[in-house]
């Protein structure tokens, strides 16, 4: 069981945090079959409650991959976004001994035995492993609703995970299909995986898993939400958007669609995901909403799936998102580990995109629009901060309950807005129509962010840069730049950015450092895993442009 115990190391945790049952064993010590399972399932669905309602719950969990190393990096997937964006172009930070993050800005973390590397693998090999538990309980063909509706979940968050490690142990899809990624763990090849090990899936073969996956997702959830069953009726309070519906799995698959470039497929989905999630409710901020700091309420209207933050667990929450992204606590920002935006990226936002303001000036000076509280708390150098904001800083993310400095650092994380569906799906509408992918551009930019904008893209590849440049900006800090970087077949280049002099890079796509290497522990223990090595080396800087 080599291959197991080294891609799913962590089961113990899992089953720690799901608290369900093993099944596989019944009281007296006699094993039961698949069928066996599945029928004590369906005849109880709440012995699978437990299990899916976990998922969420372990997308950052404090210390739940190292409790013993006091790592303040070890709270799950928001860690995750911050080493990827960290690893890109978009969001200096100082080289402080406090910076948790100094390993993805110095790119020295791609090796099979570095913190980043492992916990990249180990987050996401976790949750497949709780989301494969909750698969192979459920019969694909089950009428029971709920169950429907667990097995959805299970499939959505198991293609959300390869989604990811696709994106980070190989260059982007249409470089090159055949490319291996990583080892495709699913719940119907566990055995043989366990026994004979598991080579590293092509990037045609994952992708085709993700997709299929999140096909089922839909269908089973939409079943379900027949019956009366969804995320609403399942979950309460604070919790509802943690777990997905249809819109979000439609997302999903437009974000692969889009690594595939399966454009026509993408807007279809992207679209669909802006229908249903309309009807929900979820609209996009306002240029008014948009104008002061925000995104720490997965329950506001313009979020479609996020991590919550229970405001009762505040005595971790300084190893968590509030804790390191927010800049308003006296917490990591406040002894300097601010997360600033790329300078000349900043200088690039006209002056009238009302994102201008989600970050300071390069003097240092807020927006007009910051209201008074958060310009009160900037004013006072002692009490609620240890140094000051520097310029370029990050407004974008508000305090818990717009009260900056409070002792309560409980920021939910945003993992899907109804925002980057519009910008999703004006970039596949102009693959093909270019003139329908800018007008979908128009439309949206002009009505909440910018209201004289317009796209004067000539070509696909001007329009493409014009996208690319708009999610820069509207998901900055939230964990797309690297993958975006990585899928658009950008150049890293830090130059002018406001970096370390000694991690001003500038990098070709092509460059192996950009990926992470197959961990160790795994090339160790899975035979069939075969060459790991990119060839990789830590870059040198190069002069920066003032």
């Amino acid at each position: 069981m080599k291959t197991i115990k080294s891609l799913l190391a962590l089961t113990a945790v899992s089953m720690v945090v799901s608290g369900c049952n093993d099944l596989s064993q019944e009281p007296f010590g006699s094993y039961v079959t698949q069928g066996q399972k599945e029928q004590i399932v369906e005849d109880n669905p709440d012995m699978a409650a437990a299990s899916v309602n976990a998922l969420p719950q372990m997308v950052s969990v404090v210390f739940g991959l190292y409790p013993d190393s006091n790592h303040h990096g070890d709270f799950g997937w928001p860690s995750l976004m911050l080493i990827l964006d960290s690893r890109g172009m978009d969001m200096p930070s100082d080289l402080l001994g406090y910076n948790w993050y100094s390993a993805a800005l110095e790119m020295s973390d791609f090796g099979g035995t570095y913190f980043d590397n492992l916990f990249m693998w180990r987050t996401n090999y976790n949750l497949i492993n709780s989301s494969n538990a909750v698969i192979g309980l459920i019969d694909p063909e089950v009428d029971n609703s709920e169950l429907q509706y667990f097995r959805g979940q299970g499939l959505a968050y198991r293609a959300w995970c390869y989604s990811n490690l696709a994106q980070m142990y190989q260059f982007t899809y249409v470089k090159n299909p055949q490319a291996p990624t990583v080892p495709l763990i699913l719940d119907t090849n566990l055995e043989e995986a366990g026994e004979n090990g598991c080579a590293r899936a092509t990037g045609e073969e994952i992708y085709t898993q993700i997709k299929a996956d999140l096909t089922e997702a839909i269908a089973l959830l939409d079943k379900a939400q027949a019956a009366g069953v969804s995320r609403s009726s399942m979950a309460t309070g604070s919790n509802v958007k943690t777990f997905v519906n249809q819109a979000v799995c439609y997302g999903l698959r437009a974000r692969v669609n889009l690594i595939t470039q399966s454009y026509a497929q993408a807007a279809a989905d992207a679209e669909m995901a802006i229908q249903l999630a309309t009807k929900e409710g979820i609209t996009p901020y306002s240029v008014a909403e948009a104008s002061v700091p925000a995104f720490y309420d997965i329950n506001d209207h313009n979020c479609m799936w996020g991590y919550y933050q229970d405001p009762s667990g505040n005595g971790t929450a300084l190893v968590g998102w509030g804790g390191q992204m927010v800049s308003w606590h006296a917490n990591y920002p406040g002894v300097g580990v601010y997360r600033r935006i790329n300078a000349s990226l900043y200088e690039q936002i006209p002056t009238n995109d009302v994102r201008k303001g989600w970050w300071l000036n390069g003097s240092g000076v807020a927006a007009t629009t910051l209201p008074s509280q958060y310009r009160e708390w900037m004013a006072n150098t002692t009490a609620n901060k240890v140094t000051k904001l520097p310029p370029y800083c990050n407004t974008k993310f508000g305090a818990y309950s717009n009260t900056p400095g409070g002792n309560v650092w409980a920021e939910d994380t945003p993992l899907m807005r109804i925002e980057e569906m519009f910008l999703m799906l004006a970039e596949a509408q102009g693959a093909s129509d270019l003139s329908k992918g800018k007008q979908t551009l128009n439309n949206f930019v002009k009505t909440y962010r910018q209201q004289n904008y317009n796209c004067t893209a000539g070509s696909l590849e001007e329009f493409l840069d014009q996208i690319w440049f708009q999610r820069r900006i509207e998901l900055w800090g939230e964990g797309f730049s690297y993958y975006d970087m990585m899928r658009f077949q950008k150049p890293l280049d830090r130059r002018g950015g406001g970096f370390d002099p000694t991690t001003v890079y500038n990098l070709s796509p092509e460059n192996p450092v950009l990926l992470f290497e197959i961990i160790t522990d795994e090339a160790q223990n899975n035979p069939l895993i075969g060459n790991v090595s990119n060839g990789a080396s830590i870059p040198e800087p190069v002069e920066d442009i003032k």
